[in-house]
């Protein structure tokens, strides 16, 4: 910081974070720039708390959230589409943590759920115990946060065929 005393320090500093917001790609690319212009806001935010530019600087912000969002689900359904149903799973609860208030928070866990039980399914016997397990301990999960979800009667077919498949495993000795 070559002047830091500057009156326009911070016009300076908002415009760097600025600067950095155009960098951002589209949300199939990688997605470091994004991250790079959050921070450069949040450090602007926290630098400069009575700026007349934070309003600005929160929607810019939740503009690129909702890019990394996206990025995210999109990651996420790719694996469900290539029926790689172990890392669907993983990256949609991944999502729901990270993106909790998202509006795309429901048709994750929905996905999180269907990709466990597709991945139980299609599993070898000595595995498929306890993946019917993680089935049921998601849809009693997904169940008690969206009682009122669409999904919810799917699931509990899944639901209800993972417990006959456990009853039937256990009766076999898995």
């Amino acid at each position: 910081i070559t002047y830091p005393n500057s009156r326009l320090r911070e016009d300076a500093d908002f415009m760097v974070a600025y600067a950095e917001y155009q960098q951002s790609p589209k949300f199939r690319l990688d997605q470091q720039p994004t991250k790079n212009a959050m921070e450069s806001f949040q450090t602007f935010i926290n630098r400069y708390p009575s700026s007349e530019k934070l309003a600005q600087c929160n929607e810019l912000m939740d503009e690129l959230r909702q890019k990394l969002e996206r990025k995210a689900f999109s990651a996420s359904m790719l694996y469900y589409d290539t029926r790689d149903y172990q890392s669907a799973a993983h990256t949609f609860e991944n999502f729901a943590r990270d993106f909790p208030d998202s509006d795309r928070i429901v048709e994750a866990r929905y996905l999180a759920v269907k990709s466990e039980y597709l991945l139980a399914k299609n599993s070898i016997p000595s595995k498929q115990f306890e993946r019917y397990e993680v089935v049921v301990e998601d849809f009693e999960s997904f169940q008690e946060k969206h009682p009122e979800s669409i999904y919810l009667e799917e699931l509990r077919s899944y639901y209800e065929l993972s417990k006959q498949n456990i009853n039937k495993l256990s009766d076999v000795g898995y």
